[in-house]
């Protein structure tokens, strides 16, 4: 029997709260030994975790194209989460969480949005949705998409700050794709190093998902991209760019799960680092005792573009049947010489070959994004200093 849906916002999050208040900050005990800072993921304000402010000066602003859209073409809704919670409750049960910061931001978040594409329409121009952190005040932020079955959209969510000050994020960004929908979603990550994030991806995908992400900003940044495959033939595809400097570390999870007959993943993960920044690549790919023919590959490299940059891959596959394709590489290297050789031999200064480098490398998983989108050209010429 099905579980009935929540009824209302303050049950979903008492719900979550009680989650939150007995689960691990580290779920995966493959994966515990590899904590650090957990404290910078919990509010300051004690025990009262659902009494939490939001500042006016910290907002979420959506891009003036994304309103329009609706009154263009109709079958697009965007609602507060309070007024389109009804429309998703039945989902949100679909999904339970395993990780306390997960569970943290949906007890308390205190800004949300539910976006419907329904039945059958197409977007015919990219949505976004501009999240600007202009505070010291902790912010949790809930984003539900809906792809209706039959429906296609592309959607580009930008996070940016307008101030360093020291600040928690939380995220969780609940990606439902149905049967015969397809979505692609672009992030791009360019906090400032001031502000320290925990950005949660839930994905429940029965029809086509396209996801690539460019991330180079925050000074601690948590993610996890929780996937899974829920109907026969469901495909997904998940790139991401990392492009760290200074004291900078991203940890991040890929955990890939296939519950259907002739499911495919594809994970590209890259990292260019410099200075003392780090990158810990946590990566699992299950593949259920239904999911067979299915077929899952995961990859996760690193380019050390200082003595002090460090990277650290953790792949892990778990096979419950026969008859599936599993494989992942990792590697984590420095910079070739003998490429920038043959760039300084064509009269470039070593530093620009270095930034050639690093851009080409990452260049490899965003290729297919044009500069306006993720200027990342622009991006690694200001970020990478020469090695």
């Amino acid at each position: 029997m099905a579980e009935k849906p929540y009824t209302t916002v303050e049950e979903f999050k008492k719900a979550s709260l009680k989650s939150f208040e007995s689960l691990p900050f580290e779920p995966n005990r493959l994966f515990e030994k590899y904590i650090e800072r957990e404290e910078l993921f919990y509010p300051k304000a004690g025990n009262k975790y659902n009494t939490l402010k939001v500042m006016s000066s910290t907002q979420i602003k959506i891009a003036p194209g994304i309103t329009e859209i609706p009154k263009a073409i109709g079958g697009v809704s965007i609602d507060d989460i309070n007024s389109g919670f009804s429309s998703v409750s039945g989902l949100l049960k679909l999904h339970n969480p395993e990780d306390k910061v997960e569970a943290e931001v949906d007890a308390l978040f205190n800004q949300g949005t539910v976006l419907r594409v329904k039945e059958g329409v197409a977007v015919p121009s990219p949505m976004k949705i501009d999240i600007s952190l202009s505070s010291s005040e902790p912010l949790f932020n809930k984003l539900v998409v809906f792809m209706e079955p039959e429906s296609s959209a592309k959607l580009v969510v930008t996070y940016s700050s307008t101030d360093d000050l020291n600040q928690l994020y939380g995220e969780n960004l609940d990606l439902y794709v149905s049967e015969g929908a397809k979505l692609d979603i672009v992030l791009v990550q360019g906090a400032s190093t001031g502000k320290n994030l925990a950005l949660n991806r839930n994905m429940i995908v029965s029809g086509n998902l396209n996801l690539t992400e460019a991330s180079f900003g925050g000074g601690f940044v948590r993610s996890r991209n929780l996937l899974k495959l829920s109907s026969e033939g469901a495909e997904a595809s998940l790139n991401s760019a990392i492009l760290g400097s200074g004291q900078q570390y991203f940890d991040s999870l890929t955990n890939l799960s296939h519950q259907e007959k002739g499911t495919i993943s594809r994970v590209n993960m890259r990292a260019a680092l410099s200075g003392s920044s780090r990158v810990l690549f946590k990566g699992v790919v299950s593949q259920e005792e239904r999911a067979i023919k299915s077929s899952a590959y995961l990859s996760e490299h690193s380019l050390l573009l200082s003595r002090d940059a460090r990277s650290n891959s953790i792949p892990s596959l778990e096979i419950k049947t026969d008859d599936v394709k599993a494989s992942h590489s990792a590697s984590s290297h420095p910079i070739e010489e003998d490429k920038a050789f043959y760039l300084m031999s064509r009269g470039i200064p070593r530093a620009e070959a270095i930034k050639l480098i690093a851009f080409g490398f990452l260049n490899q998983v965003l290729s297919g994004l044009s500069e306006e989108t993720i200027p990342m050209r622009d991006i690694v010429d200001k970020k990478v200093a020469a090695a």
